[in-house]
């Protein structure tokens, strides 16, 4: 049986070059053009789901132009559900720089546009049918505020996956939203920033907490308890997007293969590690079969 999630926020259109080194002021470096690929933290969130086997549907904003028609066209290719993606006439799609270089160092330029994110008042409670789950950012407060009011109205669980950049200068909204969440995502350098503004208080009332650690592995937070996994020791390509792999394959764990905290923990690393494999935030997302090789764990989807 297939479940449905809804993954609301942005899909871009990532431009991938390797330079032999960053470039100071006012100079200029070497380096080649690698590409373009899709990519988005809503958007990669909903094509590691679909490997995995779920439904996914994507809320997001692409203008009327060729990045947008790429985009679309690769999700589509990828069987996530595009109907509720808003279309900007005469818009430009959200781009972002990827940037690195031969000593391993990456850098990251979002080329925001008025298609970054989906408004608020662009997602209504239709986009929640057969919905069992909703994940978005928090690039903006408005649009996360009302995922969350809709999710309870449809009664689904949510989770928003947090970046340091996108904690606002008046954090008021987001500590608003913090207890009414089931799942809350972010990597080491948001949560300290977030424990700065209140220390633990400020998650305390959050069910589930997971926390990436790079190279140290995950944890979550889950009744008090901490429970923690190591990563896997891979040859890293690019390290794009594998916290979004790493989501997908933690909430396909614990919510449709019903997997212990620790196992869930162990797959997410474990499709985080391929991702970071391959080049391009969606490259090396894993399937069902793919992830279960590396884990020893059976698919319940093929």
């Amino acid at each position: 049986m297939r479940e449905g999630f809804l993954c609301v926020g942005d899909l871009d259109v990532d431009v991938i070059a390797n330079l032999t080194d960053f470039p100071s002021s006012d100079q200029k470096v070497a380096g080649h053009w690698v590409g373009k690929e899709v990519g988005g933290m809503a958007a990669n969130v909903a094509v590691g789901l679909s490997r995995l086997g779920a439904d996914a549907r994507l809320v997001a904003a692409v203008g009327d132009d060729d990045f947008g028609r790429f985009a679309l066209a690769r999700m589509r290719r990828e069987n996530v559900d595009t109907r509720f993606v808003v279309t900007r006439p005469n818009g430009q799609t959200f781009v972002c720089l990827i940037l690195h270089t031969e000593h391993g160092e990456r850098a990251l330029v979002r080329l925001q546009t008025d298609a970054y994110l989906p408004r608020a008042d662009e997602i209504g409670l239709d986009a929640f049918n057969g919905v069992r789950h909703v994940h978005a950012t928090f690039g903006n407060a408005d649009l996360a505020h009302r995922v969350v009011e809709l999710a309870r109205r449809a009664e689904v669980t949510t989770s928003i996956d947090l970046e340091a950049a996108d904690i606002p200068d008046d954090p008021a909204p987001l500590l608003d939203l913090l207890p009414k969440l089931d799942w809350l995502f972010m990597n080491r350098a948001a949560r300290r920033q977030l424990l700065d503004l209140g220390g633990h208080a400020v998650i305390e009332g959050i069910p589930r907490v997971v926390t990436t650690l790079g190279s140290d592995g995950s944890c979550i937070h889950l009744n008090g308890a901490m429970i923690s996994a190591r990563s896997r020791d891979v040859n890293v390509t690019d390290t794009t997007g594998a916290g979004d792999g790493f989501v997908a394959a933690m909430l396909h764990g614990a919510l449709v293969d019903h997997l212990p905290p620790f196992e869930c923990l162990a797959r997410a690393n474990a499709a985080a590690a391929a991702v970071v494999t391959a080049s391009g935030a969606q490259t090396g997302l894993p399937t069902a079969r793919e992830l279960a090789a590396m884990t020893s764990i059976r698919p319940d989807h093929a």
